[in-house]
Formats: structure tokens, C-alpha cells, sequence
């Protein structure tokens, strides 16, 4: 049965107000403060959402559809290491845009987590087996690894907001083959 018109419109307030208060605040902001920022009442939450998790994984999922673009240029890329370090920056400013995104590594680990997160993931490391069989990034580096790169890269209680970019060159410089470590 399709949603009434008025029922769609809540749900995509829901999702709005979820992914603001994520994006500020991670995954741990209060349902109270979703409520707040998309206008509506908390039973209208749990009336589209059944538990917070699912919620979570609504926004997990629209985000990771957003980067999947990100990937799919990457994947186009003629040059491994400019499709790499180019999906790297792109992610790289997403996380300094939304604190959620550093809380999503730990919903990746869920078998319920959401299928556009997954392929996320595996798009991420068919980019990352592209360099390697280039030869142009250090080996034993996966799709695991790239989120815990990108929170040290951006820890908003470490880093100031306009230190980040730097940290993120560094990182890649780390990871280029061609690069000399100093």
C-alpha cells in the first residue's frame, strides 16, 4: 500500500531532520533533537522508523548513494592514483561535512546494514585493487582501511577545520608507492 501524500512528506522531513542532527552531532544525537530539527513529533519518527537503528540505517543509506558517484568517476578515471586519491579528497570532505559518516564504519559490520552502503564499499575497493595492480599504492591497504584513514585525517575534537586537507595530502603522500616517505 503507497504512503498518502502527507505521510511521504513527513518521512522525507524525517530523513532531512536525521541527516542534519547525524551530520552534526554522529550517529549518538538524541531522536528528541531529529524531532526538533524536521518539525515533527517523535511518534512520527518511530511511525516510519521502527527503533533508531533503522533510522540510522535510512540515512546510511541515502549518504552512501550520494558517494557512490564519487566511486563510479573514480572507476572512469584513466589514472589508478587520480581515481584513488580523487575518491579519497572527495570522502575525505564528506566526513569533514558530517560527523555521521564517522560513525558509519561501525554500522558497515551489521548484516542488515544498507545495500548501497555494501556497494559502496566494494566500489571503494574496486578502486583501491585498480592502484594496486597499477602498482601505484603500498600494498595491504583495503576498503576497511579507508574509513579509519579519513577520521584521523578529520577528528573533530584534534583537528581544527582548516587543518584537515593538509592531513589528507599527507595520508596519500604515505600511501603513493612512487612517493618517498620522509
Amino acid at each position: 500500500m503507497a504512503l498518502r501524500a502527507d505521510a511521504v512528506r513527513n518521512r522525507e522531513r524525517v530523513l532531512e531532520g536525521a541527516r542534519s542532527a547525524f551530520a552534526d552531532l554522529g550517529a549518538d544525537a538524541p531522536v528528541e533533537e531529529v524531532a526538533r530539527r524536521a518539525g515533527v513529533g517523535i511518534g512520527t519518527i518511530y511511525r516510519h522508523f521502527p527503533d533508531k537503528e533503522a533510522l540510522l540505517l535510512a540515512v546510511l543509506d541515502h549518504q552512501s548513494q550520494l558517494c557512490l558517484a564519487w566511486v563510479e568517476a573514480a572507476l572512469a578515471e584513466d589514472d589508478p592514483w587520480a581515481g584513488f586519491s580523487g575518491l579519497f579528497r572527495a570522502l575525505a570532505q564528506e566526513f569533514a561535512e558530517d560527523r555521521f559518516l564517522i560513525d558509519a564504519a561501525r554500522l558497515r559490520r551489521r548484516t542488515d546494514a544498507a545495500e548501497s552502503y555494501l556497494r559502496l564499499v566494494q566500489g571503494t575497493q574496486d578502486v583501491i585493487d585498480r592502484a594496486h595492480l597499477a602498482g601505484v599504492l603500498r600494498p595491504g591497504i583495503d576498503a576497511d582501511d579507508v574509513p579509519a584513514l579519513l577520521a584521523v585525517a578529520w577528528e573533530p575534537s584534534w583537528v581544527e577545520d582548516e587543518r584537515w586537507p593538509t592531513y589528507v595530502e599527507i595520508i596519500l603522500d604515505g600511501l603513493r608507492v612512487d612517493v618517498p616517505l620522509r
